[in-house]
């Protein structure tokens, strides 16, 4: 009988490790879903960005210009259906100077063109030309423009601002 006991131990001290190990995987999942996501760049074609993988960091909203951060779209269609999440670059913060024509240039400095518009282009195939889309405007208050790093990006350039309320979270490149 005493070996019956010994086993039927063995089992509980098991069963009750499993339990515990158990208990700490989901409140250690659950903790880092509450506080962290994944972000993908997966376009068809070449990738805007020059990163795939990110870590969005939910608790962090204080996006400053050159961060990746992440977003949900709204008004970006007809690419993007709103509240789709999007990772882009904060080029352009709250009293910065915007101005978009044959070029993009933030504060005077040149970002990149306006190659959707050009023809052949997305936009252009769609009957939008560059007069729909010219700009010579500060950025107001809480308000972001997010640009990419390649040439055909669809980004602020095209839709607009980013508002501060639809940040998700800085996003931190992971490769």
């Amino acid at each position: 009988m005493s070996r019956l006991k010994a086993v039927v131990r063995n089992n509980y001290v098991i069963l009750s490790k499993m339990t515990v190990v158990t208990l700490i995987m989901y409140f250690s999942l659950a903790w880092l879903s509450s506080n962290y996501r994944l972000g993908l760049d997966l376009v068809d074609g070449e990738s805007c960005l020059p990163y795939t993988a990110y870590i969005i960091d939910l608790n962090d909203k204080n996006i400053t210009r050159g961060d990746f951060f992440a977003f949900e779209s709204k008004g970006m269609g007809p690419f993007y259906p709103d509240k789709t999440q999007v990772i882009k670059i904060a080029t352009g913060m709250p009293g910065d100077k915007v101005t978009v024509d044959e070029n993009v240039r933030v504060n005077m400095q040149k970002f990149g063109e306006t190659n959707h518009l050009k023809e052949g282009g997305k936009l252009y195939k769609l009957g939008k030309r560059l007069k729909d889309y010219l700009r010579d405007e500060t950025i107001p208050e809480d308000k972001i423009f997010a640009l990419a790093t390649h040439p055909r990006s669809y980004d602020s350039r095209y839709w607009g601002y980013v508002s501060k309320e639809q940040v998700i979270g800085r996003a931190i490149p992971l490769f």
